[in-house]
Protein backbone atom coordinates (compact mmCIF):
# COMPACT_ATOMS: atom_id res chain seq x y z
CA UNK A 1 0.00 0.00 0.00
CA UNK A 2 1.40 3.16 -0.84
CA UNK A 3 2.19 5.91 1.68
CA UNK A 4 -0.70 8.69 0.66
CA UNK A 5 -3.27 5.63 0.50
CA UNK A 6 -2.50 5.18 4.34
CA UNK A 7 -2.76 7.93 4.99
CA UNK A 8 -5.40 8.58 3.28
CA UNK A 9 -7.30 5.95 5.35
CA UNK A 10 -5.53 6.65 8.63
CA UNK A 11 -6.53 10.52 8.37
CA UNK A 12 -10.37 8.82 8.59
CA UNK A 13 -9.44 8.05 12.01
CA UNK A 14 -7.43 10.87 13.12
CA UNK A 15 -10.37 12.78 15.07
CA UNK A 16 -12.01 10.25 16.34
CA UNK A 17 -8.49 9.26 17.89
CA UNK A 18 -7.39 12.17 19.35
CA UNK A 19 -4.74 12.09 16.98
CA UNK A 20 -4.84 15.79 15.40
CA UNK A 21 -4.30 18.63 17.94
CA UNK A 22 -3.65 22.70 17.51
CA UNK A 23 -0.13 24.35 18.18
CA UNK A 24 -0.52 28.03 18.87
CA UNK A 25 2.50 30.35 17.07
CA UNK A 26 2.70 34.48 18.43
CA UNK A 27 1.86 37.57 16.06
CA UNK A 28 3.60 40.09 17.69
CA UNK A 29 3.55 43.64 16.82
CA UNK A 30 6.53 44.62 15.95
CA UNK A 31 6.75 48.50 17.05
CA UNK A 32 5.52 47.55 20.43
CA UNK A 33 6.56 43.75 21.15
CA UNK A 34 3.43 43.21 22.47
CA UNK A 35 1.49 39.71 21.70
CA UNK A 36 -1.53 40.65 19.74
CA UNK A 37 -3.01 37.32 19.08
CA UNK A 38 -1.88 33.87 17.84
CA UNK A 39 -2.55 31.70 14.62
CA UNK A 40 -3.58 27.91 15.26
CA UNK A 41 -1.53 25.24 13.80
CA UNK A 42 -2.77 21.79 13.12
CA UNK A 43 -0.57 18.70 14.04
CA UNK A 44 -0.70 15.13 13.45
CA UNK A 45 0.72 12.28 15.63
CA UNK A 46 0.15 8.96 14.87
CA UNK A 47 0.69 6.44 17.14
CA UNK A 48 2.72 4.26 14.62
CA UNK A 49 3.50 6.81 11.90
CA UNK A 50 4.86 9.22 14.54
CA UNK A 51 4.58 13.31 13.63
CA UNK A 52 2.82 13.56 9.98
CA UNK A 53 3.79 16.93 8.61
CA UNK A 54 0.85 19.26 7.59
CA UNK A 55 2.30 19.67 4.24
CA UNK A 56 1.45 15.59 3.87
CA UNK A 57 -1.57 15.14 5.05
CA UNK A 58 -3.39 18.73 4.44
CA UNK A 59 -3.30 18.00 0.49
CA UNK A 60 -4.62 14.60 1.06
CA UNK A 61 -7.40 15.96 3.20
CA UNK A 62 -8.21 18.26 0.28
CA UNK A 63 -8.42 15.80 -2.11
CA UNK A 64 -10.44 13.79 -0.64
CA UNK A 65 -12.64 16.34 0.73
CA UNK A 66 -11.66 15.37 4.57
CA UNK A 67 -10.53 19.18 5.11
CA UNK A 68 -14.06 19.82 5.85
CA UNK A 69 -14.88 17.89 8.98
CA UNK A 70 -10.72 18.40 10.32
CA UNK A 71 -11.45 21.93 9.47
CA UNK A 72 -14.92 22.14 11.47
CA UNK A 73 -12.48 20.24 14.40
CA UNK A 74 -10.56 22.78 14.26
CA UNK A 75 -12.50 25.68 14.20
CA UNK A 76 -14.29 24.15 17.12
CA UNK A 77 -11.27 23.71 18.85
CA UNK A 78 -9.90 27.05 18.56
CA UNK A 79 -13.09 28.45 19.82
CA UNK A 80 -12.50 26.20 22.85
CA UNK A 81 -9.30 27.78 22.95
CA UNK A 82 -10.22 31.42 22.97
CA UNK A 83 -13.21 30.98 26.07
CA UNK A 84 -10.15 29.07 27.98
CA UNK A 85 -7.68 32.30 27.58
CA UNK A 86 -10.55 35.00 27.77
CA UNK A 87 -12.17 33.13 30.70
CA UNK A 88 -8.40 33.60 32.20
CA UNK A 89 -8.80 37.34 31.74
CA UNK A 90 -6.92 37.10 28.19
CA UNK A 91 -9.86 39.03 26.45
CA UNK A 92 -7.61 41.52 24.10
CA UNK A 93 -6.33 38.00 22.48
CA UNK A 94 -7.05 36.86 18.91
CA UNK A 95 -6.86 33.91 17.28
CA UNK A 96 -6.41 32.94 13.47
CA UNK A 97 -7.23 29.98 11.30
CA UNK A 98 -6.55 28.69 8.32
CA UNK A 99 -9.61 27.72 6.30
CA UNK A 100 -9.45 26.05 3.03
CA UNK A 101 -11.20 27.15 0.02
CA UNK A 102 -13.13 23.40 0.39
CA UNK A 103 -14.04 24.43 3.70
CA UNK A 104 -14.96 27.53 3.13
CA UNK A 105 -17.58 27.07 0.11
CA UNK A 106 -19.35 24.36 1.92
CA UNK A 107 -22.75 24.93 2.57
CA UNK A 108 -22.23 23.77 6.37
CA UNK A 109 -19.46 26.19 6.79
CA UNK A 110 -21.45 29.68 7.93
CA UNK A 111 -23.74 27.31 10.33
CA UNK A 112 -20.85 25.69 12.19
CA UNK A 113 -19.01 28.54 12.22
CA UNK A 114 -21.78 30.87 13.99
CA UNK A 115 -22.80 27.58 15.89
CA UNK A 116 -19.15 27.32 17.39
CA UNK A 117 -19.11 30.78 17.98
CA UNK A 118 -22.43 31.12 19.94
CA UNK A 119 -22.14 28.54 21.93
CA UNK A 120 -18.65 28.91 23.37
CA UNK A 121 -20.15 32.44 23.51
CA UNK A 122 -16.84 33.91 21.46
CA UNK A 123 -17.02 37.44 20.24
CA UNK A 124 -16.60 37.00 16.47
CA UNK A 125 -14.21 39.50 16.47
CA UNK A 126 -11.82 37.05 18.71
CA UNK A 127 -11.60 34.84 16.16
CA UNK A 128 -9.54 35.36 12.62
CA UNK A 129 -10.56 33.26 9.63
CA UNK A 130 -7.09 33.02 6.90
CA UNK A 131 -8.24 32.47 3.30
CA UNK A 132 -5.78 31.85 0.60
CA UNK A 133 -6.24 34.24 -2.50
CA UNK A 134 -7.55 31.38 -4.62
CA UNK A 135 -10.72 31.58 -2.95
CA UNK A 136 -10.95 34.94 -4.56
CA UNK A 137 -11.51 33.56 -8.22
CA UNK A 138 -15.45 34.10 -7.83
CA UNK A 139 -15.41 36.98 -6.17
CA UNK A 140 -19.16 37.99 -5.69
CA UNK A 141 -19.89 34.00 -4.11
CA UNK A 142 -16.74 35.17 -1.48
CA UNK A 143 -18.57 38.32 -0.68
CA UNK A 144 -21.88 36.64 -0.10
CA UNK A 145 -20.29 34.36 2.11
CA UNK A 146 -18.07 36.98 3.85
CA UNK A 147 -21.13 38.95 4.84
CA UNK A 148 -22.37 36.11 6.64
Amino acid sequence: MSRKLLLEQELRKAIQNDQLSLVYQSKVELSTGKMVGVESLLRWHHPNLGFISPGEFIPIAEETGQIISIGNWVLREACKQIKYWRDMGYTELNVAVNVSVLQFKSTSFIENLKNALEELEIPPNALELEITESIMQNIEETLEILKH
